[in-house]
């Protein structure tokens, strides 16, 4: 009768600590410490909610996190901007994200910092009215002067003032106004909309 030696418990332990633990726990760490300080990138897309007809003119979008900011352009509504070199830590985080393009409200938001990124932006309201005064020859003002835009029509004022509203399907950087009144001859012009310069209408006899 053969008797097995002793198992060596203290030995078995040794084995196991240092050729199967040991080897699992430095993969770990460094699969945990590759991970961890791999810089990773993140996506920001962009969104007409408006869903504007309009001419699109390129966008500024800056990103902020921790104490860095960059900005960055984008041409057409459909590129997308890509921010790189952002440490893992910072992703879920809170960053402010801005973007400004002409003809769209200014966005500026804080949210979390995310691989991927889509935000809505929508048009602003400075293709959205068509104001000024209708005056005669001698610069008085005239009131109950008809003034017309493709089929929307408004009336002057007392004191010759008028604005006239376009919904946005019908907005345009330019647009066709026409002024009449009884005893005055038709005004007929084609120009800028500008949410910041009024229309100065002179109607002759």
């Amino acid at each position: 009768f053969i008797k097995p030696d002793p198992v060596d418990v203290k030995r078995t332990l040794r084995f196991v600590l240092l050729y199967v633990l040991v080897p699992v726990l430095v993969v770990a760490l460094a699969f945990f410490a590759f991970y961890y300080y791999s810089p990773v990138t993140s996506t920001v897309r962009l969104t007409d909610t408006s869903k504007s007809s309009l001419p699109f003119y390129g966008a500024d979008i800056t990103l902020e996190y921790a104490d860095k900011s960059e900005t960055r352009h984008v041409d057409r509504l459909s590129d997308e901007v890509v921010f790189k070199e952002i440490h893992t830590k910072y992703l879920g985080e809170n960053a402010r994200l801005k973007i400004e393009s002409k003809g769209y409200v200014t966005v500026d938001t804080v949210l979390s910092l995310e691989k991927n990124v889509t935000l809505g932006i929508s048009r602003d309201s400075s293709l959205a009215m068509i104001f000024g005064t209708v005056k005669d020859e001698d610069n008085r003002p005239l009131a109950d002067a008809t003034v017309q835009v493709l089929d929307m029509k408004t009336v002057s004022d007392g004191m010759g003032n008028f604005q006239l509203p376009i919904p946005a399907e019908k907005q345009k950087e330019e647009q066709r106004v026409t002024v009449y009144k009884d005893g005055y001859q038709l005004w007929d012009f084609t120009g800028p909309v500008s949410d910041k310069v009024p229309w100065k209408i002179i109607l002759r006899k």
